[in-house]
């Protein structure tokens, strides 16, 4: 008698332990799987770190683009154009007392064009040059990274959510068995 008890509050502990678990396991009804790629897909897609690597990738790309601008030639070209609404007559100036008549000030007009092409400075371009060579390689490299380590871990998420999955599988194996052993110990112990 004290035995068929003391079974029947072990059974009815592990059952309990088992089913505890299992029962914090249990998702909602509407639930998208995905497969490992899916998953790895996604998550380049949304991860930051590797967003932000793109963004630092590209604004190197702009500095190797800009260094190498300064080996090439330069072209400005401005133009102006200046109205005299004043001083339409004829101007007097008076210089060491003699008087010189000028003529009246006339609306003017200026272009420029600039060529400019630096051949040698001195090696001061190359070094921001090899800089921004350098630049890019490492963004390159950082991307290259971000996308392995972001690939690696939710990897190792996916492995971590079927091991869990089969664990709780297993447990409500158990728990099943657990309560068909229960069920014969009630049974005996009720005969």
């Amino acid at each position: 008698d004290l035995h068929a008890a003391s079974m029947t509050r072990l059974l009815l502990f592990l059952s309990i332990v088992l089913a505890a678990p299992a029962a914090m396991g249990q998702i909602s009804g509407d639930v998208m799987r995905l497969d490992l790629d899916e998953c790895i897909r996604i998550g380049l897609q949304r991860n930051f770190d590797l967003q932000q690597s793109y963004a630092s990738s590209r604004a190197a790309g702009a500095g190797l683009t800009s260094a190498f601008g300064q080996y090439l030639p330069g072209i400005s070209f401005n133009a102006n154009y200046n109205r005299q609404l004043t001083n339409l007559r004829e101007q007097i100036s008076i210089v060491n007392g003699v008087p010189i008549r000028g003529e009246p000030l006339r609306n003017t007009y200026a272009m420029n064009l600039d060529r400019l092409w630096t051949i040698f400075t001195g090696l001061s371009r190359e070094p921001q040059y090899d800089a921004a060579e350098s630049n890019v390689d490492a963004a390159e490299h950082d991307v290259s990274f971000q996308r392995m380590s972001v690939a690696y871990l939710i990897t190792r998420q996916y492995l971590t959510v079927l091991r869990t999955a089969k664990i709780v599988e297993a447990r409500r194996e158990q728990l099943a068995l657990s309560r068909s052993t229960y069920d014969r110990v009630k049974a005996l112990y009720d005969n």
